[in-house]
This record gives C-alpha cells, sequence and structure tokens, in this order.
C-alpha cells in the first residue's frame, strides 16, 4: 500500500524535491501502516479482542517515530541518489526502497514485542481471572496423632 500510494503521488504530481518527496512518503506510509496495522493485529498475530486506546496510542507513536526514521532515510537516499537517477519515478522509488528495507524491521519489531505483545494480554486475562474466582481461605488442620506421637517420643528419650 506504501509503495502504491507513494507511485500514484509520483506519478500524478511529478517532483525532483527531496523535501516534497519526503511529504509524499509521509502520505504513503501512514495509508501503509494502518493497513499494516489490521493485517498485523487480525491476521499475523491473531488478536481478535476489540482494539483497545493503549493499543491506538502505541501505533500513533510508532507511526510517528517510523515516520521520523523513514523521512529521514528516504531524504538521504534522495540526495544521495538525485545526481545519479534523472527519472523522478524512479528516483523516488530507489529511494523509498532504501528506506522501507529498515523501516520493516523496525515496524515488525515494534508490532511484535510492544503493539501486540502476549505479555500484556496475559497479564489482563490474568488480572480477570482472579476477580472471577477468589479462593476461600483454607483451615488450618491441626494433627493431634502428630502432636501425641512427638510428645512420645520425647518422654521415651528423657526416660530412657
Amino acid at each position: 500500500m506504501d509503495l502504491l500510494m507513494l507511485n500514484v503521488l509520483l506519478w500524478r504530481f511529478h517532483t525532483n524535491n527531496v523535501l516534497v518527496l519526503v511529504v509524499y512518503n509521509s502520505v504513503a506510509y501512514t495509508c501503509g501502516a494502518v493497513t499494516s496495522f489490521f493485517l498485523n493485529k487480525y491476521w499475523t498475530f491473531r488478536h481478535k479482542q476489540r482494539t483497545t486506546g493503549r493499543q491506538v496510542v502505541r501505533f500513533t507513536l510508532v507511526l510517528a517515530l517510523e515516520i521520523l526514521y523513514s523521512n529521514g532515510l528516504v531524504w538521504l537516499a534522495g540526495k544521495a541518489l538525485q545526481p545519479l537517477i534523472a527519472n523522478p519515478t524512479l528516483w523516488g522509488n530507489a529511494s523509498k526502497l532504501v528506506a522501507v528495507a529498515g523501516g520493516a524491521v523496525l515496524s515488525y519489531t515494534f508490532m511484535r514485542f510492544w503493539i501486540f505483545a502476549r505479555g500484556s494480554q496475559n497479564q489482563h486475562k490474568e488480572q480477570e481471572t482472579l476477580q472471577q474466582s477468589t479462593p476461600e481461605p483454607t483451615p488450618m488442620v491441626t494433627s493431634n496423632t502428630t502432636e501425641y506421637a512427638h510428645h512420645s517420643l520425647e518422654n521415651e528419650s528423657l526416660n530412657g
């Protein structure tokens, strides 16, 4: 979705300006990230529960960081490749591919270990289970037989 949107923008509004390419990248990346969120949620991580506010906040934070990271790489690659590639569409795509390679690893890592982390799901389930079933205190049982045997042994050692 990301590359598709970038190519639509490059095809419709040609540019050789790195800053415009960065704006196009921001729009394209956001479209791709929203699609990725739902594909990861329902397909990759099979997270069927309702989307929580916490997930939305985390996703938004991660998206902002990823856009900054991606835009930085697009800008650097765009500056480096601009003298080498005259075609704006090819130049934009080459710059984007550099950013995609690094961003894919970063995005998956954040989603797997922070947004859809299993620990937060398990902790929530454990809290629900504890709230639903609070065990009754177990009464302490003392054994008169044990006490009798202990006292008998003491008496034998004193007498014997």
